[in-house]
C-alpha cells in the first residue's frame, strides 16, 4: 500500500515570497516573514498585531530566509562555471575581501549574457528552494514556480 500525501492549492505570489527569501535578513520574531497559509499572503506577526509566528496558533509559517553563506556559495558555484578564464578568475576574485556581493556584480556588468545567467541560476535555485519549502508544508503552489531560463539571443550581422 502506497500513502500518497493530499496537498493543498494555495495561491502563491512567486514574487513576494523570492523577495522575501532573498533580500529580508530577521532581526526579531515579529518581523520575520511568514506566509499565510490560509491565504497564501506573505506577510509577518507584527503586521497581523501578534508578538511572534507561534502566537499565530499554526496560521502563519515562518519562511526560510537566504543567509549569506547560501548567497556566497551560488555565486562560487556560478563564478567556477564560467568558461571563460579571465572572467572566472575575475568573478572567483570577488569573492575574497571586502563586499564580495557588490563586486561580483560589478564584475558583470560588462558581460550582459552571463549577468543574466547569473541572475537566472539565482532565480530558478531560490524558487526551487522555496517550491520544496512549500511540499513540506503540505502546500501546492498556485501557480506552480516559472523554473524557465530566459536565453539571450543575439540578432545576427548582416554585414558578415
Amino acid at each position: 500500500m502506497t500513502l500518497r500525501l493530499v496537498r493543498r492549492r494555495l495561491p502563491i505570489s512567486w514574487t513576494d515570497l523570492l523577495e522575501a527569501y532573498q533580500w529580508y535578513v530577521a532581526y526579531d520574531d515579529s518581523t520575520h516573514p511568514c506566509l499565510d497559509v490560509d491565504s497564501g499572503r506573505v506577510t509577518c506577526p507584527a503586521v497581523q498585531g501578534l508578538p511572534d509566528a507561534a502566537a499565530s496558533q499554526g496560521r502563519l509559517s515562518p519562511m526560510p530566509l537566504k543567509g549569506p553563506l547560501d548567497a556566497f556559495e551560488q555565486r562560487r558555484r556560478f563564478a567556477e562555471s564560467v568558461c571563460e578564464r579571465e572572467l572566472r578568475e575575475a568573478l572567483l576574485a570577488t569573492l575574497s575581501g571586502t563586499r564580495p556581493f557588490k563586486r561580483f556584480d560589478e564584475a558583470l556588468l560588462d558581460t550582459p549574457v552571463e549577468a543574466t545567467r547569473w541572475r537566472e541560476e539565482e532565480r530558478v535555485a531560490d524558487l526551487q528552494t522555496l517550491d520544496c519549502w512549500l511540499g513540506t508544508l503540505g502546500i501546492e503552489p498556485d501557480p506552480p514556480p516559472d523554473l524557465t531560463r530566459t536565453v539571450l539571443a543575439f540578432p545576427r550581422r548582416r554585414d558578415l
